[in-house]
């Protein structure tokens, strides 16, 4: 059986790394931390896009729902964007991503064109360039450590 003093050790033990894991969790990120990290929904608005374009090139969804998803996504790119042209990491870092993430919001806003004239035709071509900017994008976070989602 413990003594009540075992038990006030184990709960200063656990005290004390939940404190740790606070502080841990806390430190400040890098400014190229902060950029990766304004990567993550970028990457996941492209799988999107490409995904609802292919759908909508097959005729499986309808146009307002890809200009809506586009909107959403445009909102997404932009203010990675913004971040980019913030940010304080390494500009080796930063304009790459930069360009990518303006690339975004161009091929969206295609995409959101393409909708609006109900012209599904492009949307294969858009989804294939969408993409290109997938793969280069995982390939950039990759080179910079961040895992591939």
């Amino acid at each position: 059986m413990r003594t009540p003093r075992g038990r006030l050790g184990t709960a200063a033990w656990w005290a004390a790394a939940a404190v740790a894991t606070l502080l841990l969790a806390c430190q400040k990120q890098s400014p190229d931390q902060v950029l990766l990290k304004s990567a993550e929904p970028v990457a996941s608005w492209l799988a999107t896009l490409r995904m609802t374009s292919e759908k909508w090139a097959a005729n499986s969804a309808p146009s307002r729902f890809v200009r809506s998803t586009a909107q959403a996504a445009d909102d997404s790119f932009e203010q990675a964007e913004r971040e980019a042209e913030r940010s304080k990491a390494n500009p080796a870092i930063r304009e790459p991503f930069h360009r990518i993430f303006a690339d975004s919001r161009s091929v969206c806003d295609q995409l959101r064109r393409a909708a609006v004239a109900n012209d599904r035709t492009a949307a294969l071509p858009i989804a294939q360039r969408l993409a290109a900017l997938e793969a280069e994008l995982a390939a950039l976070r990759k080179a910079h450590g961040e895992p591939s989602s």
